[in-house]
């Protein structure tokens, strides 16, 4: 007799952490129930800059680099309250809140801001405006273009 592993579906009462925490901590998109696209954060290496397939320069953008205090262009290295700092110069405090109810950290911005299936996908899942969004694209787009020399 054959016994399967059962391993716990991500919800949002999990123990705590977001959807987004546990969409990309599942070891197996496959075993996601949900009709949410798995987006896995590339593991980021110290020397190098993350290598993301069809990585492009973000049109439009927005003139002026707005950053988390003592924070470099690297995105890719902000915890959660350094991304939280971002939002909330680029957006209401509402807004920053209710974002970080997600538990975005610096490596989830690319997927759910830049890259253009995903941060799609996220958008609407999380009821997030277009507007809103777009803004938030725009910021993180000039400093992933600063960043990347794009």
């Amino acid at each position: 007799m054959e016994t399967e592993d059962k391993k716990e579906e991500p919800t949002s009462s999990n123990s705590g952490q977001s959807l987004l925490a546990q969409l990309l901590q599942t070891e197996d998109p496959t075993e996601c129930k949900s009709n949410v696209t798995v987006m896995k954060v590339p593991k980021v290496s110290r020397k190098k800059k993350p290598v993301i397939e069809g990585l492009k320069k973000i049109v439009p953008t927005v003139s002026n680099v707005v950053l988390p205090p003592g924070k470099s262009c690297n995105y890719t290295k902000w915890k959660e309250h350094h991304v939280r700092q971002f939002l909330a110069k680029i957006t209401d405090e509402n807004t920053a809140n209710e974002l970080m109810k997600h538990q975005i950290t610096g490596q989830n911005l690319f997927y759910c801001f830049i890259h253009e299936e995903t941060s799609e996908d996220w958008r609407r899942q999380i009821n997030l405006g277009q507007g809103t969004f777009q803004k938030i694209r725009m910021a993180i787009g000039n400093i992933h273009n600063i960043h990347y020399k794009l």
